[in-house]
């Protein structure tokens, strides 16, 4: 589906929504449905045809050989088709943070969840990216069974601090909450199951297991995307109340206004001024976390963090993400469209979620990925 074809589906479906909001999450529903309805109906028809060839063995004579044989290829092709939507997802990557690791982050965790109902984490993965996320991955392919991955960027954990981390915690946690619509929570999973199996089709599957199970999942996907895109924008919306229901509206806010000056800072100002250094010295910086650290509590100034504020108020929210624009969801936070909320005032390096919540364990890890970073650059 090109991106034209996809943002028409999705204004289609937005005004049905608006139209008729029930209606519309009914027949997102049922179209959620469908995929499993799909795979129910191929797996009958296989089953149909072995128990069939099965009975013609029986009551054929002199033909239950060769009817027998055909039981080879109709099981295997069976077989494919359980393969292909009981394929094992791979789990994300990252360095596994232990309770003991970081008590503080933990506890944080733990009340997030309490407050929100939200189901169990059952991994936090630290990873290098400034981002954070809940990856589920389904243990039973797209029959579900959940496992549950929190991922948290080193560098956000040096960006925010401890109240704004939580938040964005919240924020994850509340697409799986149980404070909220736990239909939108499915169809979060469903849309995420779906996508990452239709990029995992196996392109060496049999000729007729590609045409059954290929050919739908490359329409299915993209077209589910689109139809759920209006049920998946306001679960955006749901997951930011989340945030101000567990850390108050202001720290909801705070922490986007946050987000959007510390991504700044780091995408136009600490690595290129990393990268420049490439021209002046051999070696690459020895604690890159520590340097980040002491970036963000140092830049920017003022002026340029109200400019880089203004700059993403006047971004319209479009079709390229399921998350709103800032001026969107301050809105719903309860902030006026008039103009930007004052930018947060620069943060000192121990007041930090990596300084207040990570304890030794954690601040190794943080260091082994400092040590992997150093040792993958080094050639550039």
């Amino acid at each position: 589906m090109t991106p034209e074809a996809f943002r028409a589906l999705v204004r289609r479906h937005e005004a049905e929504a608006a139209r008729d909001p029930k209606g519309y999450e009914r027949r997102v529903g049922a179209f959620a449905l469908l995929g499993y309805a799909y795979l129910a109906f191929v797996l009958a028809v296989v089953a149909a045809l072995i128990a069939g060839t099965v009975a013609l063995a029986f009551v054929a004579r002199g033909s239950g050989a060769i009817l027998a044989k055909l039981l080879l290829p109709l099981g295997l092709l069976a077989w494919a088709i359980v393969r292909a939507f009981w394929v094992r997802l791979p789990s994300p990557d990252g360095l596994e943070l232990l309770p003991a690791d970081a008590p503080a982050l933990f506890a944080l965790l733990a009340r997030v969840r309490a407050r929100l109902r939200a189901p169990r984490i059952h991994h936090v993965l630290l990873i290098p990216q400034f981002n954070a996320a809940i990856v589920q991955v389904p243990r039973l392919g797209v029959f579900g069974w959940q496992r549950n991955y929190l991922l948290l960027g080193a560098s956000l954990l040096h960006a925010l601090t401890p109240e704004q981390l939580e938040t964005v915690v919240a924020h994850e946690a509340g697409h799986l909450s149980g404070n909220h619509s736990r239909f939108a929570g499915w169809i979060y999973r469903v849309r995420q199951t779906w996508n990452r199996l239709a990029e995992r089709v196996r392109p060496n599957e049999a000729w007729l297991t590609r045409q059954l199970l290929g050919r739908f999942l490359e329409w299915y996907a993209p077209t589910f995307g689109a139809y759920s895109f209006a049920l998946a924008r306001a679960d955006e919306y749901v997951a930011d109340a989340c945030a101000a229901e567990v850390a108050g509206r202001e720290a909801a806010a705070g922490a986007l206004l946050r987000l959007v000056i510390a991504g700044r800072a780091l995408d136009e100002g600490f690595w290129p001024s990393v990268d420049r250094r490439a021209g002046e010295t051999t070696e690459p910086p020895a604690d890159i976390y520590r340097e980040l650290a002491d970036w963000i509590a140092s830049a920017p100034g003022p002026e340029q963090a109200r400019q880089w504020l203004a700059e993403a108020w006047r971004v319209p929210t479009d079709y390229d993400d399921t998350h709103p624009a800032l001026r969107d969801r301050l809105a719903a936070l309860g902030h006026g469209p008039e103009a930007p909320v004052a930018a947060p005032p620069p943060m000192d390096v121990g007041a930090s979620a990596a300084a207040q919540l990570l304890g030794e364990g954690g601040r190794a890890k943080v260091s082994a990925l400092a040590a992997a970073w150093r040792e993958g650059i080094a050639e550039r």
